[in-house]
């Protein structure tokens, strides 16, 4: 039996994505880059999101013509989170999603894409359980948002540039700011 090559190149390319799909989903997360740069510790569920569950995701609403009038502004962060009565959902189904079972104590329910920086507010491909021990951890990824947050609104980085640096490797960026 001969096949059309019109019909043979869609199959074949098809089957690979299937094969491609099967990998990720299989591979440990230690294995795959969760980022557009080199990392620090390619995969460390410490420091990574899974970037399956969580890629990141941001806000329509702001972009960099309004930070001024959006993310530079004090107490905007505030103002576009969501009530703790949805984030203590989203942290559970968080959690349930990265086979998590100890204490949610354990885990900030971060944004990957922090609000400060854009970030989607409730958006569950932006959220991820993140660990406070051991160090680094959430308290370190905090002093990168924080110090990102200052160079988009001072002017000397863009907010896309702040959003990439953070997704690909906000831990490169803390031990950039802290030798």
């Amino acid at each position: 039996m001969k096949m059309n090559r019109q019909i043979a190149l869609p199959i074949l390319l098809g089957l690979l994505s299937i094969v491609v799909a099967v990998w990720l989903l299989k591979t440990p997360a230690k294995y795959i880059n969760h980022g557009a740069a080199p990392q620090t510790h390619v995969g460390d569920p410490r420091l990574y999101p899974d970037p399956v569950l969580t890629p990141g995701a941001v806000d329509p609403v702001v972009s960099q013509d309004d930070i001024q009038s959006t993310i530079c502004v004090a107490g905007y962060a505030t103002s576009v989170r969501p009530p703790a009565s949805a984030m203590r959902l989203a942290k559970q189904r968080a959690l349930e999603a990265y086979g998590l079972n100890g204490s949610p104590r354990e885990y900030e329910l971060d944004h990957l894409i922090p609000l400060e920086l854009g970030g989607c507010p409730d958006c569950q491909t932006n959220l991820w359980p993140e660990p406070y021990a051991p160090a680094p951890g959430a308290h370190e990824k905090d002093v990168a948002e924080n110090y990102l947050h200052r160079e988009v609104c001072a002017g000397n980085m863009s907010l896309q540039e702040a959003q990439r640096r953070i997704v690909s490797d906000w831990y490169r960026v803390y031990l950039e700011i802290n030798p």
